[in-house]
């Protein structure tokens, strides 16, 4: 037995007969489990492609469900493993450079996706091997041209993967580039979501009464009232923070006109690196209405996302800490068709955020159409929830004109307190998506949208 030899044991294993079966369906296991998923779940598959920024996301949940399974399939049986492998290999490279682009990353996140994307590298590599071994007594009808083409494929091998050692280390290693640091696909900026603010102007009169309807309604406290500028330009108004369970206020009593574009904007994000999160918002194709400026606590920007979507993004001298949401709150935006996908495509970049569902058909009750259907869809991010609703703009009042979707454990209950507290009820209590919701009007002129479970509102109605 030559020094390169196996030990006679390892060979006995090597030549048992299930083994080689046992190894291809090993092999392809994962893709077999995710294509069933993506076909058991075709809405989520096709989220998650829009996630990474694929779209449309059907098809390529489509691509991806008919290559990981009739690709694994193939390797199985041991027929066209060349087509079904090369497959595999080609859908394992496309998620390396969507999913695990560690290059545009930094800090521990580049690390992990480094090891991601070195190991979906071998896996590619170990395709490879199956489709050689396969086609091996077609390549190597000799038992001494096999015994040669090992040898310089070893050889060859062995220097290929210490190029790639060599390459992977080097890339866990080297700093990100300022350049690299700027795209869209980077650690996030957000911070969390109990740091989102729906942004509230009122009059200076109708302050103190927004404030006690609203943490009325909501429970929560409010920080002390200041006198303000909180814009770049002069100005004064009454500032303070309104923090509930449900989520959170910045309350403005502007005691002077109001400068453009402030009151449009609506609502504030906290990042944790205002520069860096300026470079992402434009990359990922968001125009810089007002440039970053200081405020009493910190700097201030205000972007615009396509469809003309206006937020502002904030950052403090003093980092906060707040207690989590109870229920996290929902951003509610309203766009045209036009801009739908702009919008999603952009904000997802940004936000590092997943597409958790996409409804073309959902029941136009919900934007107070009850003759027609819109296209909903819905965003989870480290910000927090949003919702998109894709509309023709032909909506009753007052659809449109809320910003905000408060969760609450029990709607009824909720309502009675916002009425006891001087709000008024505009659209009274639906269900629809799984939720029972209401539209209320606060002192000021203030919209929400009020929502909870539909089981609990019909329980608590039900025992009345």
């Amino acid at each position: 037995m030559g020094s390169e030899a196996s030990p006679s044991w390892i060979s006995a294993i090597l030549r048992w007969p299930l083994l080689w079966h046992t190894a291809r369906l090993a092999l392809v296991s994962a893709y077999l489990l995710g294509g069933l998923t993506k076909l058991l779940d075709f809405a989520g598959a096709a989220a998650e492609q829009e996630h990474f920024g694929l779209y449309p996301g059907w098809l390529w949940a489509v691509a991806a469900i008919m290559v990981e399974l009739g690709g694994s399939l193939l390797v199985v049986v041991n027929r066209f493993v060349w087509l079904g492998a090369g497959g595999l290999g080609v859908l394992t490279f496309v998620a390396m450079l969507t999913a695990n682009a560690f290059w545009t990353m930094g800090g521990h996140e580049r690390f992990m996706a480094t090891n991601a994307f070195f190991e979906h590298f071998g896996l590619i590599a170990g395709l490879v091997i199956v489709s050689i071994v396969s086609d091996g007594a077609r390549f190597c009808p000799s038992r001494a041209v096999r015994s040669q083409t090992s040898k310089e494929f070893s050889m060859k091998s062995t220097k290929i993967f210490a190029l790639l050692a060599f390459a992977a280390a080097v890339a866990a290693i080297t700093p990100v580039s300022a350049k690299d640091a700027t795209k869209s696909k980077e650690a996030g900026v957000a911070v969390a979501p109990q740091y989102d603010t729906t942004h509230v102007y009122v009059a200076p009169d109708d302050v103190d009464k927004f404030a006690a309807s609203f943490l009325a309604t909501f429970g929560g406290k409010s920080t002390k009232q200041v006198v303000a500028t909180v814009t770049p330009a002069p100005s004064s108004t009454t500032s303070q923070l309104l923090q509930t369970p449900a989520g959170t206020v910045s309350l403005f009593g502007f005691k002077t006109p109001i400068p453009y574009p402030f009151g449009a904007e609506r609502n504030g994000y906290l990042v944790g690196d205002m520069d860096e999160a300026i470079k992402a918002a434009r990359a990922a194709g968001a125009d810089v209405i007002v440039s970053t400026f200081p405020d009493p606590i910190g700097r201030d920007a205000v972007v615009q996302w396509p469809g003309g979507v206006n937020m502002q993004l904030y950052w403090h001298t003093t980092k906060p800490d707040y207690a989590p949401f109870e229920r996290i709150p929902e951003n509610r935006v309203y766009v045209s068709p036009d801009k739908a996908a702009a919008f999603t495509r952009s904000f997802l970049a940004f936000a590092r955020g997943k597409m958790v569902s996409d409804d073309a058909k959902a029941p136009g009750a919900e934007i107070g159409r009850t003759d027609a259907t819109y296209k909903r869809i819905r965003i989870e991010s480290a910000f927090g929830k949003m919702v998109v609703l894709v509309t023709d703009g032909h909506l009753p009042y007052p659809y449109g004109r809320e910003t905000t979707g408060y969760e609450v454990a029990d709607l009824a209950a909720t309502l009675a307190k916002a009425k006891e507290a001087g709000a008024t009820v505009l659209v009274e209590p639906y269900t629809s998506d799984g939720r029972s919701a209401a539209f209320v009007m606060f002192p000021g002129g203030y919209v929400a949208e009020i929502h909870s479970p539909a089981e609990k509102s019909a329980a608590r109605a039900a025992g009345k």
